[in-house]
Protein backbone atom coordinates (compact mmCIF):
# COMPACT_ATOMS: atom_id res chain seq x y z
CA UNK A 1 0.00 0.00 0.00
CA UNK A 2 2.73 2.35 1.07
CA UNK A 3 4.41 1.44 -2.73
CA UNK A 4 1.38 2.12 -4.70
CA UNK A 5 1.21 5.97 -2.56
CA UNK A 6 4.40 6.54 -2.93
CA UNK A 7 4.06 5.85 -6.62
CA UNK A 8 0.93 8.21 -6.94
CA UNK A 9 2.98 10.73 -5.07
CA UNK A 10 6.24 11.09 -7.27
CA UNK A 11 4.25 10.26 -10.73
CA UNK A 12 2.23 13.57 -9.69
CA UNK A 13 5.35 15.56 -9.03
CA UNK A 14 6.86 14.34 -12.10
CA UNK A 15 3.47 15.62 -13.99
CA UNK A 16 3.85 19.01 -12.01
CA UNK A 17 8.19 19.41 -12.82
CA UNK A 18 7.39 18.69 -16.31
CA UNK A 19 4.41 21.04 -17.27
CA UNK A 20 5.15 23.71 -15.12
CA UNK A 21 7.14 27.38 -15.94
CA UNK A 22 6.71 30.42 -14.42
CA UNK A 23 8.11 34.28 -14.58
CA UNK A 24 8.70 36.32 -11.66
CA UNK A 25 9.06 39.67 -11.49
CA UNK A 26 10.26 41.42 -8.35
CA UNK A 27 9.79 45.47 -7.97
CA UNK A 28 10.67 48.82 -5.52
CA UNK A 29 8.32 51.31 -6.76
CA UNK A 30 9.29 54.13 -7.68
CA UNK A 31 8.31 56.95 -4.91
CA UNK A 32 5.73 59.77 -5.44
CA UNK A 33 8.08 63.24 -6.71
CA UNK A 34 5.72 65.75 -7.95
CA UNK A 35 8.43 67.45 -9.53
CA UNK A 36 9.09 63.99 -11.91
CA UNK A 37 8.01 64.82 -15.21
CA UNK A 38 11.20 63.76 -17.24
CA UNK A 39 13.35 61.12 -16.84
CA UNK A 40 16.60 60.26 -19.44
CA UNK A 41 16.54 56.83 -20.87
CA UNK A 42 20.15 55.83 -21.07
CA UNK A 43 20.88 54.31 -23.88
CA UNK A 44 22.22 50.14 -23.98
CA UNK A 45 23.25 49.00 -27.15
CA UNK A 46 23.26 45.25 -25.48
CA UNK A 47 19.50 44.83 -25.81
CA UNK A 48 18.39 43.40 -28.95
CA UNK A 49 14.71 43.34 -28.17
CA UNK A 50 13.63 45.78 -30.97
CA UNK A 51 10.82 47.46 -28.99
CA UNK A 52 12.10 47.21 -25.38
CA UNK A 53 12.49 51.39 -25.45
CA UNK A 54 9.00 52.13 -26.97
CA UNK A 55 7.57 49.47 -24.52
CA UNK A 56 9.59 51.66 -21.41
CA UNK A 57 8.80 54.94 -22.83
CA UNK A 58 4.71 54.48 -22.94
CA UNK A 59 4.36 52.98 -19.54
CA UNK A 60 5.92 56.18 -18.55
CA UNK A 61 4.24 57.96 -20.95
CA UNK A 62 0.88 56.67 -19.91
CA UNK A 63 2.18 58.20 -16.14
CA UNK A 64 2.45 61.47 -17.32
CA UNK A 65 6.71 60.97 -17.21
CA UNK A 66 8.33 61.97 -20.18
CA UNK A 67 11.03 60.19 -21.30
CA UNK A 68 14.16 61.57 -23.01
CA UNK A 69 16.64 59.21 -24.59
CA UNK A 70 20.48 59.63 -24.31
CA UNK A 71 23.61 57.96 -25.11
CA UNK A 72 25.05 55.28 -23.25
CA UNK A 73 27.89 57.84 -21.96
CA UNK A 74 26.26 61.41 -22.39
CA UNK A 75 26.21 63.51 -19.41
CA UNK A 76 22.89 63.44 -17.43
CA UNK A 77 21.87 66.93 -15.47
CA UNK A 78 22.15 67.46 -11.97
CA UNK A 79 19.18 66.13 -9.92
CA UNK A 80 17.79 64.41 -13.10
CA UNK A 81 16.31 61.06 -12.92
CA UNK A 82 17.44 58.31 -15.18
CA UNK A 83 16.71 55.12 -16.20
CA UNK A 84 18.86 51.95 -17.06
CA UNK A 85 18.30 49.03 -18.43
CA UNK A 86 19.11 45.49 -19.30
CA UNK A 87 17.58 42.54 -21.24
CA UNK A 88 18.09 38.77 -22.17
CA UNK A 89 16.76 36.48 -24.63
CA UNK A 90 16.78 32.78 -24.62
CA UNK A 91 16.47 31.06 -28.28
CA UNK A 92 13.52 27.84 -27.85
CA UNK A 93 12.78 27.53 -31.76
CA UNK A 94 12.50 31.37 -31.61
CA UNK A 95 14.22 34.16 -29.74
CA UNK A 96 11.80 35.24 -26.47
CA UNK A 97 12.33 38.03 -23.71
CA UNK A 98 14.26 35.91 -20.78
CA UNK A 99 15.04 38.66 -18.59
CA UNK A 100 14.89 41.93 -18.09
CA UNK A 101 15.65 45.14 -15.43
CA UNK A 102 14.62 48.04 -14.85
CA UNK A 103 16.56 50.77 -12.70
CA UNK A 104 16.07 54.03 -11.97
CA UNK A 105 18.31 56.69 -10.02
CA UNK A 106 17.92 59.97 -9.14
CA UNK A 107 21.18 62.12 -8.68
CA UNK A 108 23.33 59.05 -9.34
CA UNK A 109 21.68 57.13 -6.29
CA UNK A 110 19.57 53.89 -7.27
CA UNK A 111 15.61 54.48 -5.74
CA UNK A 112 13.38 51.83 -7.62
CA UNK A 113 13.75 49.32 -10.04
CA UNK A 114 11.98 45.86 -11.32
CA UNK A 115 13.08 42.76 -12.25
CA UNK A 116 11.36 40.25 -14.74
CA UNK A 117 13.19 36.56 -15.01
CA UNK A 118 11.21 34.00 -17.01
CA UNK A 119 11.94 30.56 -15.06
CA UNK A 120 11.09 28.76 -18.10
CA UNK A 121 11.03 25.06 -18.17
CA UNK A 122 12.91 23.72 -20.99
CA UNK A 123 11.35 20.61 -21.45
CA UNK A 124 7.50 22.53 -21.67
CA UNK A 125 9.16 24.78 -24.39
CA UNK A 126 10.60 21.86 -25.97
CA UNK A 127 7.43 20.11 -26.90
CA UNK A 128 5.73 23.76 -27.07
CA UNK A 129 3.13 22.94 -23.98
CA UNK A 130 3.85 26.31 -22.65
CA UNK A 131 2.54 28.72 -24.74
CA UNK A 132 3.42 31.98 -22.74
CA UNK A 133 6.69 31.79 -22.60
CA UNK A 134 6.52 33.32 -26.57
CA UNK A 135 4.64 36.12 -25.20
CA UNK A 136 5.31 39.88 -26.26
CA UNK A 137 7.82 41.86 -24.33
CA UNK A 138 4.91 44.57 -24.23
CA UNK A 139 3.03 41.76 -22.51
CA UNK A 140 5.56 40.14 -19.85
CA UNK A 141 6.93 43.45 -18.49
CA UNK A 142 3.10 45.00 -18.15
CA UNK A 143 3.04 43.35 -14.30
CA UNK A 144 7.04 44.81 -13.98
CA UNK A 145 5.93 48.61 -15.05
CA UNK A 146 2.26 48.36 -13.14
CA UNK A 147 4.39 47.78 -10.06
CA UNK A 148 7.36 49.85 -10.85
CA UNK A 149 4.82 53.24 -11.72
CA UNK A 150 1.73 52.38 -8.93
CA UNK A 151 2.76 55.92 -7.19
CA UNK A 152 1.97 57.69 -10.13
CA UNK A 153 -1.59 57.91 -11.55
CA UNK A 154 -2.22 56.52 -15.03
CA UNK A 155 -2.38 60.20 -17.04
CA UNK A 156 -3.42 58.14 -20.21
CA UNK A 157 -4.42 54.43 -21.26
CA UNK A 158 -3.53 53.99 -24.37
CA UNK A 159 -5.06 51.00 -25.81
CA UNK A 160 -3.12 47.18 -26.51
CA UNK A 161 -3.43 47.80 -30.28
CA UNK A 162 -1.18 50.74 -30.08
CA UNK A 163 1.64 48.68 -28.44
CA UNK A 164 4.88 49.75 -28.99
CA UNK A 165 3.86 53.13 -29.99
CA UNK A 166 5.11 56.35 -28.02
CA UNK A 167 2.48 59.37 -27.20
CA UNK A 168 3.22 62.31 -29.24
CA UNK A 169 2.01 65.58 -28.46
CA UNK A 170 0.01 67.42 -31.12
CA UNK A 171 1.73 70.21 -32.91
CA UNK A 172 0.85 73.73 -33.45
CA UNK A 173 -0.42 73.66 -36.47
CA UNK A 174 -0.31 77.64 -36.72
CA UNK A 175 3.46 77.60 -37.58
CA UNK A 176 3.06 74.97 -40.80
CA UNK A 177 3.65 76.71 -44.11
CA UNK A 178 2.24 75.64 -47.21
CA UNK A 179 3.20 76.32 -50.89
CA UNK A 180 1.16 76.75 -52.86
Amino acid sequence: MNKLLLFKFFCTFLVLFLFTGCATTQVTPLPFDSELKEAYLIDNPNVKISDFQLILERHFNQHGIGIKRIAEFSEIPEHAYSIRYTADTTWCFIRYLSNATVSIYKENLLIAGGRFHDVDNWLLAMFDFDPLLYNSPDLKLKQLYTNLLKEYPLKYNVPTFMRSKTIIEPKDVNHINVNH
